[in-house]
């Protein structure tokens, strides 16, 4: 089944995974399976790295989890949540590796910390959720993460979350059509994810 021309028109970033699932299964469209990548990939990421706490691996293995998606997700008749399904078959990968390497020593306190990584597949969630605002070191963190968005996405966040305006002022503040103002905080959110996930693992590497 196409999209309809409605859902085309509105652009692929802004469709539900449902129908992005639905017809990526019934079209097998590769531009669709690219927007299912970008949404999730950071998250994958993520939780690779929790795991196996190794971000060259974590990397490779974030590649295998979609590759192995892109041929696993047409043979699945009812997927209710992709977000919990690719959160299952990334940890099960990881553990598949973990085993295979005599590596499978996970304290309870990493198993908190995956956990939280899993939350962000569970939930829509909010740009409060991105740090630990009992840890000082996260501010700089975001900051610095903020700094490295695109010009676009960086200035509707802090438009948006900093400075408390809704869709429509962002949009008319920015002088930006509102399909993209929503895009950009989208996309902006998982790119400040990946960024944030990426510092912290190189501060602790340091």
């Amino acid at each position: 089944m196409a999209l309809s021309i409605d859902e085309t028109q509105a652009g692929i970033s802004t469709l539900s995974d449902e129908v992005l699932v639905r017809h990526y299964v019934e079209c097998r469209d590769m531009d669709v399976f690219g927007e299912l990548y970008r949404r999730y990939s950071h998250l994958v990421f993520g939780t690779c790295l929790k795991y196996l706490k190794n971000k060259e691996e974590s990397r490779d293995t974030t590649m295998e989890v979609f590759e192995l998606i892109l041929h696993k997700l047409p043979q699945q008749s009812e997927i209710r949540s992709f977000n919990h399904w690719i959160y299952s078959v990334t940890k099960n990968e990881c553990l598949s590796k973990l085993r295979k390497s005599g590596r499978l020593r996970i304290t309870s306190a990493e198993e908190q910390e995956v956990d939280h990584i899993r939350h962000g597949f569970m939930e829509n969630e909010g740009f409060t959720r991105l740090y630990d605002e009992g840890n000082p070191d996260m501010d700089g963190l975001l900051h610095r993460a903020m700094e490295q968005l695109n010009d676009e996405q960086r200035a509707c966040i802090r438009a948006f979350y900093l400075e408390k305006r809704s869709y429509k002022e962002v949009s008319d503040t920015l002088d930006m059509p509102l399909g993209k103002v929503k895009s950009h905080i989208q996309n902006g959110k998982r790119n400040l994810k990946l960024i944030i996930t990426e510092l912290m693992a190189d501060k602790r590497e340091k």
